[in-house]
């Protein structure tokens, strides 16, 4: 890990006391950390130098891995962290709502989606992650762990040790996968040479409505407000607001005060003088165009991107509240909502909704994602969520409806699914009509398809030699609206490769017998299957032997041997104990009456991980050689020829 000396500086909360210099005490006990110079596509690349240290710089290489390119579920997460205040980290936890998206690293003290950035981190100022000692406060378990930046650590906590290692790995990926830009060793990073820059003064959010200064900048369609110059200078804002739907005006000449209006919010701001105020306004404004001429010269305007998605009649109208002209859209469920219902969607998760703006995403918005809109759209989409739905018990919310009565409905119909037209045939039957359907311009029926549990990456080399997935086998056929529906919905674009390592030293059979496994529905049954664990992969067949699924613990994000099914209940509630195995895809439970042989098979899936796994207790190659070292030495053989600082993912 190539490090860099802290140099104090960070940008805080608008309504906390971060004074004091910075503290370099490291309180981790187990390490897990990558660097982050920034790389080219080549597989092996060298960091591009900055201005400042292009002389007397060793260059810095790191390998990005295919599959790491390919695993685009790791860009984007959302979550409770509790996290110390202060500089040195020691004004105490609060409770905040952190969200991992487009590079950027921002937390709030609401999970609303309207709720004000309290600071934005960018990720081109990452450095490492590391696992930090587990602690109790007042009885409170929490499980921290610190984010290193050039500039300060953070110190974080999660309410439990999966959801833990489940940041610590999102944020690990990005930070090797991050191809860096021109612009960050630049002062104010992306906001380098701003239109306009200087000091304002803001109210906050907080109770006392008090006004702090603040350093804001203008540069194209975007304006940042910062928590002072150096924060600036580090590329670390306070909040960035897209300029497109922003509009700036005089709230009180007399002392010099403007206001900045975007949905959802107004921020109001205040100069020394009449003049500046006015020169703040029109820069604004400025920038107002500025974003309007970037989403003019996309080669498709906004009023034309809407125009062709209400080509089906039913976009037209909310598919949650029945509002008119709705500007935003779910597009991995293929629904059109308003911009009321887009903040609920926000809220579900990106796991569950991922939601886009017709007017702001202009770029994003291909041919093949406007054709899913045209052959799913509200109609077809609703038949599926709401089969079920009566409306005398459980009404829809109307467009004036308040925030609370349409978070509810829209939790009910998307996450919890309580009236879905789920299919229930078991899973490879669901995987067989899936690779089917895609084949045909039947969207919607795809859609049903993935919402019941077919597995998107599925593929079954015994039916189709080629061993292509649904999003292939959609390619071949040339539906590729069928292939963006499944590239939304997290497919891999890629077709898996078969093992390069030579046959001599590959792993032998780990651990072998029958376990009890429950469909992926929860309306299926436990069913008796053979699993054969080999090297990092799990393979399980049916009773005849007869191949059903494999399980790669590259993924494996955590193994859990629990008491009961359960995840949030740790009592021992009938004759069975509990094996739960998490991927960054899904989840997959076994069972056993007999708990110690349950735990032999724990213990086995533990081993195929790296962090916390003593050398000792990893799977051995042939050779005796542990797993983990045959990797490096084979990773050594075959890709480094030139000396340098490496960092291997996983």
């Amino acid at each position: 890990v190539v490090s860099t000396q802290s140099t104090g500086i960070e940008s805080s909360d608008d309504t906390l006391d971060t004074s004091g210099e910075e503290d370099n005490k490291d309180v981790s006990d187990h390490n897990l950390s990558v660097s982050s110079p920034v790389s080219d596509d080549h597989p092996i690349s060298r960091a591009k130098p900055s201005a400042a240290n292009q002389e007397g710089t060793s260059k810095k290489v790191r390998v990005i891995s295919e599959q790491e390119k390919r695993d685009k579920k790791w860009d984007t997460k959302s979550g409770w962290l509790w996290k110390q205040g202060g500089r040195r980290n020691n004004k105490g936890w609060k409770k905040r709502w952190f969200v991992f998206s487009d590079n950027k690293f921002t937390y709030y003290a609401s999970n609303k989606h309207n709720a004000e950035s309290l600071s934005c981190i960018a990720l081109s100022n990452f450095k490492e992650v590391k696992i930090a000692q587990v602690e109790k406060d007042n009885s409170r378990q929490r499980f921290p762990f610190e984010l290193i930046t050039k500039h300060r650590e953070y110190l974080l906590a999660a309410e439990t040790s999966e959801e833990r290692t489940l940041w610590c790995s999102i944020l690990m990926i990005a930070i090797t996968q991050y191809k860096g830009s021109i612009l960050d060793d630049l002062l104010g990073g992306e906001m380098n040479s701003p239109d306009k820059a200087g000091l304002l003064k803001k109210q906050g959010n907080s109770r006392l409505r008090d006004w702090k200064s603040r350093y804001c900048a203008v540069k194209d369609g975007t304006f940042c407000y910062y928590e002072s110059y150096e924060a600036y200078c580090i590329a670390t804002p306070i909040n960035s607001i897209y300029c497109g739907t922003l509009k700036a005006q005089i709230s009180d000449r007399a002392r010099f005060k403007f206001e900045v209006i975007v949905p959802n919010r107004t921020y109001y701001f205040m100069a020394q003088t009449e003049s500046e105020m006015m020169s703040w306004i029109e820069a604004l404004n400025k920038a107002v165009a500025a974003a309007l001429t970037d989403l003019k010269s996309s080669g498709s305007t906004a009023k034309e991107l809407i125009q062709r998605i209400y080509e089906e009649p039913s976009n037209a109208y909310c598919a949650d509240c029945n509002a008119p002209e709705p500007k935003w859209a779910s597009i991995n469920l293929g629904v059109v909502v308003c911009i009321k219902c887009s903040g609920s969607h926000r809220d579900l998760g990106v796991h569950i909704s991922k939601v886009r703006s017709l007017e702001l995403d202009v770029k994003a918005w291909t041919d093949d994602m406007v054709s899913v809109f045209h052959k799913i759209g509200n109609r077809r989409a609703n038949e599926y969520f709401e089969k079920t739905l009566d409306t005398s018990t459980f009404p829809r919310p109307l467009p004036d409806s308040d925030m609370k009565v349409r978070e509810s409905f829209i939790e009910e119909k998307y996450t919890r699914g309580s009236w879905s037209a789920v299919l229930t045939s078991p899973v490879e039957e669901l995987n067989r009509q899936l690779m089917e359907v895609v084949q045909t311009d039947q969207l919607d029926k795809t859609l049903a398809l993935l919402m019941s549990g077919a597995d998107v990456k599925f593929i079954d080399s015994k039916l189709d030699p080629s061993r292509r997935t649904p999003y292939l086998m959609a390619l071949a056929c040339g539906q590729k609206a069928q292939a963006q529906l499944l590239l939304l919905n997290d497919a891999d674009p890629v077709l898996p490769q078969e093992s390069a390592e030579p046959t001599d030293l590959d792993v032998p059979v780990d651990l072998e017998g029958f376990l009890e496994k429950k469909g992926p529905s929860a309306m299926q049954s436990y069913k008796k299957r053979k699993c054969v664990l080999s090297g990092q992969t799990l393979k399980y067949y049916d009773d005849h032997d007869s191949y059903k699924n494999e399980i790669d613990m590259h993924k494996l994000v955590e193994v859990e041997l629990a008491e009961s099914e359960q995840a949030d209940d740790d009592r021992h509630t009938d004759d069975y104990y509990y094996l739960r195995i998490r991927t960054d895809t899904r989840t997959f439970l076994f069972r056993e009456r007999d708990r110690a042989y349950l735990a032999l098979w724990y213990d086995a899936l533990k081993a195929t991980q790296v962090f916390g796994v003593p050398i000792d207790k990893q799977p051995k190659t042939q050779n005796g050689i542990p797993l983990l070292i045959h990797k490096c030495i084979i990773f050594l053989d075959n890709k480094i020829d030139t000396e340098g600082i490496y960092g291997y993912p996983g």
